[in-house]
């Protein structure tokens, strides 16, 4: 059931599994969203099938190390890796939880994650999409915990979560001394409540955020914004 999939950028492809677990839009705008300089070491928590790796990876130059609790998620990831030549990605077969001690406190100048966003208790009918989707295997608190570890201090994490749990990530993180440095909210459509958050969180920074305007996905006949085209390289 394997496929290829073109991300539309730099020629890069991505090996998914349809009866596993595909990337959403999600994983493209916050690939969009996140920052890294050419010379960051970056993490990439839960990395699954790397799209997030790859993306950062061509726009920044970066290095990106994945970590990915699944065994055949990470098998195709790094066969994607082989597809796509490239070149500063590493992926782990590891739990998340596992991490600082394998990679050292403090190793990392950026982490970006995109975790599982529902309670452990509403299971899908496709066991495999589990625990990508569902809190079984880890919490909120655990990705939380294992980026205040890998981070240095000034570190910087990049997440996207539902609008309707960002307090509940907001606490996790302030626990952590991950404060919230920027919001993004999205939403399908001007008319429509935003649905998902794009946070940039700090490493022992002071209290003070900003918050963005609000990222419009579709305008009023349906089709891509003029943003949104930018970032998935329509345009």
């Amino acid at each position: 059931m394997e496929r290829i999939d073109d991300l539309q950028y730099k020629n890069l492809r991505l090996i998914q599994d349809p009866e596993k677990f595909c990337f959403t839009t999600d994983s493209v705008l916050l690939s969009a969203f996140a920052s890294a300089k050419r010379t960051d070491r970056v993490v990439d928590i839960g990395s699954g099938t790397g799209v997030l790796s790859f993306l950062l990876n061509a726009r920044t130059s970066a290095s990106v190390t994945g970590i990915e609790l699944r065994q055949d998620v990470l098998d195709m990831a790094n066969r994607s890796k082989e597809l796509n030549n490239s070149v500063g990605i590493s992926f782990y077969n590891m739990d998340l939880r596992d991490a600082p001690a394998a990679f050292g406190d403090g190793a990392f100048d950026v982490a970006i994650c995109n975790p599982p966003y529902f309670d452990g208790s509403i299971r899908p009918k496709e066991e495999n999409k589990v625990v990508s989707r569902h809190m079984t295997e880890c919490s909120i608190e655990d990705v939380c915990v294992c980026a205040k570890r890998l981070l240095h201090e000034g570190g910087k994490l990049y997440m996207v979560f539902p609008t309707s749990r960002l307090f509940e990530l907001a606490k996790s993180m302030t626990d952590n001394r991950l404060n919230i440095k920027r919001i993004r909210t999205v939403q399908h459509s001007e008319a429509q409540s935003p649905h998902i958050a794009l946070i940039e969180a700090k490493r022992g920074a002071a209290f003070s955020c900003i918050w963005e305007k609000p990222l419009i996905l579709c305008n009023e006949h349906g089709e891509y914004t003029e943003e949104t085209a930018r970032i998935y390289h329509i345009i």
